[in-house]
């Protein structure tokens, strides 16, 4: 994390919730790097107004091929993701 502060929230095949690691900037009370081993489903709360992250993958990096969990929201469903960050956040 370069700035900002946030959670990188990691969950089950079915969607539960298994861990959760709360990041911060170099300097802050928090962890300011992970290293994260295999595929893990994954999002990214953001907890401050902007958060800047270095992000690095093995590669190669093919725009159009990305693994979406089938129990997310779809994309283009704006309701049930705001619903699904809003339970993300309270829990």
């Amino acid at each position: 994390v370069i700035e900002g502060e946030l959670a990188v929230v990691f969950f089950d095949d079915s969607g539960r919730e298994t861990s959760r690691i709360e990041l911060g900037s170099y300097g802050s009370d928090r962890p300011f790097f992970f290293r994260a081993e295999g595929q893990k489903w994954h999002t990214v709360l953001i907890h401050s107004d902007i958060a800047l992250v270095h992000e690095t993958t093995v590669g190669p990096y093919e725009k159009d091929v990305r693994l979406l969990a089938p129990w997310a929201p779809e994309m283009n469903d704006h309701k049930a993701i705001h619903q699904f960050l809003k339970d993300l956040r309270s829990a």
